[in-house]
């Protein structure tokens, strides 16, 4: 089963910057386990302030992250 497009960015964007879930999880304040499981496609509630601040975090747009934008620059 293919991931979802959060998923793959948001692990794309981690890569990209060369940090584990626990270091990013400790950048935006949230958990690695929340952030393992979206880039699994492995939740079934997802908060907009823990996807926001993973975002800020990456230093990337929402809309990117979400799929709406190519550009990932905010």
């Amino acid at each position: 089963m293919e991931r979802p497009l959060l998923g793959q960015r948001l692990r794309k964007a981690r890569r990209e910057q060369d940090l584990t879930q626990q270091q990013l999880g400790a950048k935006a304040a949230v958990n690695f386990t929340t952030i393992s499981r979206i880039e699994t496609g492995n939740y079934t509630q997802l908060y907009a302030t823990s996807v926001y601040a993973l975002a800020n975090a990456l230093d990337v747009s929402l809309d990117w992250l979400y799929g709406r934008k190519e550009d990932c620059h905010v």
